[in-house]
C-alpha cells in the first residue's frame, strides 16, 4: 500500500508503534494466518463492519460483533483507516473487524484487512494502459 504524504505525523506514529511488534520472520506463521481466514472468510466477514458499494462506500454494521467473534475463539479488532483518493481530501473512519487468532497485527493491518475488504480497495485502484497501477489516482491508505 501507499501511505499519505500529507500525513507525516500519522505515518511516523504507525511506524513507532509497529515497530514496538514483535519481528514476523516466519512466512510459516503468514501462511497459517492465511489458512485460517481463508477457511473461516464468510463467518469473519459476518462479525465485522460491512464495506457497501451501493451506499457510496459508507461503513454499515461499524461496530461489527465483538461479542461473538470472542466467543467463537477469534480477535476483534477496531481498525483506523486513513486514505486519500486522487482529488479528494484526507480522510479516516474506523470499524470493527473479526479476524483469525493466528493472525499478526502487522499481516492484519497490510494483508489481511485489504484482503478481507478487497471491492473497496480494487474499486478504488486505477490502471494506466499498459496496464501498471495509476499510482497517482488510485486509493492512498494506511490501517492501524
Amino acid at each position: 500500500h501507499v501511505h499519505i504524504p500529507a500525513m507525516k505525523t500519522n505515518a511516523w506514529m504507525l511506524w513507532r508503534v509497529f515497530s514496538m511488534l514483535p519481528a514476523i520472520s516466519d512466512t510459516a506463521d503468514e501462511a497459517e494466518c492465511f489458512a485460517a481466514f481463508n477457511s473461516q472468510a464468510v463467518r469473519l466477514r459476518d462479525l465485522s463492519a460491512v464495506m457497501a458499494q451501493d451506499h457510496n462506500w459508507d461503513i454499515l454494521h461499524r461496530r461489527g460483533e465483538a461479542t461473538a467473534c470472542l466467543q467463537e475463539g477469534h480477535r476483534f479488532f477496531f481498525a483506523l483507516f486513513f486514505y486519500q483518493q486522487y482529488g479528494a481530501p484526507a480522510a479516516t473512519s474506523d470499524f470493527g473487524a473479526c479476524l483469525p487468532r493466528e493472525c499478526h497485527a502487522l499481516v492484519i493491518s497490510e494483508e489481511v484487512l485489504p484482503k478481507m475488504y478487497h471491492h473497496f480497495f480494487d474499486h478504488h485502484i486505477f490502471h494506466l494502459p499498459d496496464g501498471s497501477i495509476d499510482t497517482e489516482r488510485s486509493l492512498h491508505y494506511s490501517i492501524t
